[in-house]
């Protein structure tokens, strides 16, 4: 006698590797609000260790500024703002974070600007920047709003004015 698979056995085979294949297929690709998010969280925190290092040393307060096409940014001191600082030796490095490469490889399609601000229309030699005082307020003293865009997707970073506080909206 000749044995075959019938309709039924073929028409589970396949439901069951519908449902694997559904189930694995996040895990394969890259999730647009997963990078936004921790793209977010990177910048809040960043502008948040811009602030203590502000209040640390107040005698040439750090800057937070935002890099050509808003694809990358760094931490640099006010006596040499266009130059991110170095980190301490143990570390290594200058405090800049490129998206898209090192350590953030995978935030390729991340760029960050103010709120209302092209991409195109932020370059190094007019460079936005977020600046805190001794007491970790922002200088000047007006709330800044920035958008992390991944995709089609946005997020809005809000820096108080009155505290320093960085978080997203």
């Amino acid at each position: 006698m000749r044995r075959a698979y019938t309709l039924i056995d073929v028409l589970v085979t396949l439901a069951i590797l519908s449902i694997v294949l559904f189930a694995a297929l996040p895990a394969f690709t890259s999730d647009e609000r997963t990078r936004l998010a921790a793209a977010a969280n990177l910048v809040v925190a960043d502008l948040n260790n811009a602030r203590a290092l502000c209040i640390q040393n107040p005698s040439d307060p750090v800057r937070f500024v935002l890099g050509e096409k808003g694809r990358s940014y760094f931490l640099a001191y006010e006596s040499e703002p266009s130059e991110p600082f170095e980190l301490p030796d143990a570390i290594g490095g200058a405090y800049q974070i490129v998206f898209g490469e090192g350590d953030h490889t995978n935030l390729w399609d991340v760029a960050l600007r103010p709120e209302g601000v092209a991409e195109d229309s932020i370059d190094s030699a007019n460079a936005p920047y977020v600046t805190f005082d001794a007491f970790g307020r922002l200088v000047p003293p007006t709330e800044v709003r920035l958008e992390v865009v991944c995709g089609g997707a946005a997020l809005t970073i809000v820096v108080r004015a009155d505290t320093g506080d960085a978080y997203v909206e």
